[in-house]
């Protein structure tokens, strides 16, 4: 079967439903993904999960059963990159804020690496954006790591997506600098200066911050260290992509 009828097929299933329910889930238990289709005012939006804790909240506060759709995981493939196809002009547009990305739990349309957990079929499975989609691949990979709500190094997490060691989070700004294409630079931008979330290491105490920056200049980009103390795991502020 062709991409052009398979795409067809897709909006008619997505039509059918939508006459029945405003928000339709598709999900497949095997590989922790789930597609939220949202129909209103005559648009069709989507967004991609990867997380399975995230999943199974979301699933839980599902008002009817029959608005999960269980799929396999070809069936699901076809639905996410269509997902991404009708998601991708507005997500990346230049009026992007904050509010509009919700937060890192939705995987970035035209990835499928970049946000919180995956929505590949396996490792060598990337999104439109490979570039881009190979970077966030490798920080997906950080060994160290702090999830939402969880306490480590004496650190708890309260930010909406999963924290890095500040190692990791420079791998992925070096990755993501060193590329080419738009999308890498605007996937940078988000996640950097957008979303901007701390990251993560041993280090000598903060006394103060010595130069701030970004959205409401509320990003340290420059710290004060108190040497005489013993280092300890704290947060430091993303620095800034685009600078």
């Amino acid at each position: 079967m062709n991409i052009q009828l398979i795409t067809l097929a897709i909006l008619c299933m997505l039509q059918c439903i939508a006459s029945a329910y405003e928000n339709i889930y598709y999900h497949d238990k095997h590989l922790a993904r789930l597609v939220h289709f949202q129909q209103k005012n005559e648009k069709t939006k989507c967004y991609v999960f990867g997380d399975k804790k995230i999943i199974q909240d979301i699933l839980k506060k599902v008002a009817a059963a029959s608005q999960i759709i269980n799929l396999d995981s070809n069936k699901m493939n076809l639905i996410i990159n269509y997902c991404n196809q009708i998601e991708i002009d507005a997500f990346y547009s230049p009026k992007m804020q904050k509010s509009s990305i919700l937060s890192r739990a939705i995987i970035f349309p035209g990835t499928k690496w970049c946000g919180d957990g995956n929505s590949a079929a396996n490792y060598n499975d990337l999104g439109l954006f490979k570039e881009a989609d190979m970077c966030c691949r490798d920080h997906d990979h950080c060994p160290d790591v702090i999830h939402v709500g969880e306490t480590k190094h004496e650190l708890y997490n309260k930010h909406l997506g999963s924290l890095s060691h500040c190692d990791c989070d420079d791998q992925f700004y070096n990755c993501l600098k060193s590329k080419s294409d738009k999308s890498s630079k605007k996937m940078g931008k988000l996640f950097f200066d957008v979303l901007g979330q701390p990251c993560f290491k041993l280090e000598h105490p903060i006394k103060n911050c010595l130069k701030y920056g970004g959205i409401g200049n509320e990003q340290c980009q420059e710290y004060e260290l108190d040497y005489t103390q013993e280092k300890e795991y704290q947060f430091f502020d993303a620095k800034l992509f685009n600078v």
